[in-house]
């Protein structure tokens, strides 16, 4: 037990840089697709002949596939140990998670070289008798997606589970008892990650023909039966990936919470929600542009709409969400010099949470908008990283447009446009481009490309430290009128493309708020952003009315 004890010791206080931790994760399932793809018979699943399908497979449904379980077991461990570090947890899962490696080199041998012809089971009334059945080792269960040498490679994960969790305990009964929850978790896990399409497949496609399949293009069928609906379309393992995303999410949270990371609740109060509900307007906005263009234009018939597609829908949200986390932490971290003036208050310019770990979260979010937008869809994708170049463009050097008077403001009109459109591609797919209305799209680069200045009425003394132009730090007092003035400007131009009650009603909050602004000269802008957004929600909702 002190050899055991001492080397899971070693295992726990491993060091090495977040990105060494990445690769190594990569490496191992990479390896793990690669010994699938020369073993496994007759070689469909890893190495398919299309391009595409290949690539996601590799680098995106299996990656996520591991991860989820990976997460899985740490949790199930932690639940075990609850009194255990997880930061160890973490660090013992991971170093001897390369036992995933194990199950094509054991098929490998117990086939005397042949390899095995692994099948999906699609039959979820035979999961009962699946389960109590898979310990019969007399029994094959490749044609189910189960090999031998996965059930030996999960037995060596309980094992290495087990001797994990006896090692952590002291008290001998609460060895035995967490011993056999170990197993059972364990054993339960494994069995739900091979399991739950077929589950799924029976709670949402009643009355399919369930039957194992083990042709060539078996697993492309199953996820492709599963997932292509109405509007989750794209390759093969968007739809399973979708789920595994979701569990990481969940997962990970779980796991952020547990290791007792207090600096996240000073991230959350540090973004501007405010912002966000106006860029949260403008997606939802994408969303209902694109539904009614769709059911006008490419099917002239019910509107229809799936669980997986509200599942997609609730996908999208969250990947947005994450795009504007990872975004303002990329602008905070460019903009420390002017928060030390400005926002003294905020994370990183008080030094509460250290600047690599501000990183880290930055690159985790940005990683995880992309890739619920890449399952969603690959144009939704292509929006998304789309918003985040011109936001890239926006704060990060060395262009960092945001220091050159209504330059800046025209990218943020232009990130507005791409932030509409990613709502529209739920619906429209590749077809955003085309069938989303112009005008609108107009309409919002002009509103935000004029009225984004009205965010120079704060951080002036920051804004000059930082070199950065705006009407305030090149016209000095009157600045305050030149942000006026073209606020006013946007409230006429835009109540032109309608010329009705808009207009006169565009003037009327143009002089409202250049008096609040330049009169007045109100200490905080909001009074202003809001008859600013007052005046935006009424010129859409005559639109949406009008169409």
């Amino acid at each position: 037990m002190k050899k055991l004890r001492a080397i899971i010791n070693r295992l726990e206080n491993y060091q090495a840089t977040p990105g060494q931790w990445i690769a190594g994760f990569i490496a191992v399932v990479l390896l793990r697709c690669f010994l699938e793809a020369i073993f496994e018979k007759p070689n469909n699943i890893m190495i398919s002949r299309d391009f595409f399908e290949s690539i996601n497979a590799w680098f995106v449904h299996f990656p996520l596939f591991y991860l989820s379980i990976f997460l899985t077991l740490v949790l199930a461990i932690k639940i075990s140990i609850p009194y255990k570090d997880t930061r160890k947890i973490l660090k013992a899962v991971y170093l001897v998670f390369m036992f995933i490696l194990s199950a094509p080199i054991f098929d490998l041998i117990l086939t005397g070289g042949v390899g095995v012809d692994i099948g999906y089971m699609r039959n979820a009334t035979l999961i009962p008798h699946l389960i109590i059945d898979s310990w019969d080792i007399t029994q094959d269960f490749s044609q189910y997606g189960l090999s031998d040498g996965m059930r030996l490679e999960l037995l060596l994960a309980g094992i290495m589970a087990i001797l994990y969790v006896i090692a952590s305990t002291k008290d001998m009964t609460a060895r035995i008892i967490r011993t056999f929850a170990m197993f059972f978790m364990v054993f339960f896990i494994f069995e739900m990650y091979g399991f739950w399409p077929a589950l799924l497949s029976h709670i949402i496609q009643k009355g399919f023909d369930f039957t194992p399949i083990s042709d060539e293009r078996g697993y492309q069928l199953m996820l492709k039966t599963f997932y292509e609906t109405k509007f989750i379309r794209g390759n093969f393992a968007n739809g399973s990936s979708l789920v595994y995303l979701w569990l990481i999410v969940i997962q990970g949270g779980i796991v952020l919470w547990s290791l007792k990371l207090t600096y996240f609740k000073d991230i959350f109060r540090s973004l501007r929600w405010w912002r966000f509900g106006h860029y949260f307007f403008l997606f939802v906005l994408g969303l209902v542009i694109g539904g009614y263009e769709w059911t006008d234009t490419v099917n002239k018939s019910v509107f229809p709409f799936t669980f997986f597609d509200g599942f997609g829908l609730l996908s999208l949200l969250l990947g947005y969400t994450f795009l504007f986390f990872a975004t303002t932490i990329y602008n905070d971290i460019e903009d420390q010099d002017i928060d030390s003036l400005a926002h003294p208050e905020r994370p990183l310019t008080s030094a509460r949470i250290p600047e690599r770990q501000y990183k880290i979260i930055a690159h985790s979010s940005l990683a995880t908008a992309l890739l619920l937008a890449y399952n969603v869809g690959y144009p939704t994708f292509l929006i998304f990283l789309t918003t985040f170049t011109c936001t890239h463009l926006y704060s990060i050097p060395p262009f960092r447009l945001r220091r050159f008077f209504l330059v800046s403001t025209a990218v943020l009109g232009l990130a507005a446009s791409t932030v509409v459109l990613c709502g529209a591609s739920f619906f429209l797919k590749h077809q955003a481009y085309e069938l989303f209305p112009k005008d609108l799209l107009l309409i919002v680069f002009i509103t935000f490309f004029f009225g984004a200045n009205l965010k120079d009425l704060e951080d002036v003394q920051g804004d000059q430290a930082g070199g950065i132009q705006t009407a305030m730090t090149l016209f000095g007092n009157k600045g305050r009128a030149v942000i006026g003035g073209l606020v006013f400007t946007a409230f006429i131009i835009v109540g032109l493309f309608f010329m009705d009650w808009l207009l006169p009603l565009g003037i009327v909050m143009g002089i409202i708020v250049y008096y609040l602004i330049a009169i007045k000269k109100i200490s905080t802008i909001k009074p202003a952003i809001y008859s600013y957004f007052a005046y935006f929600v009424a010129v859409i909702s005559y639109y949406i009315v009008q169409m």
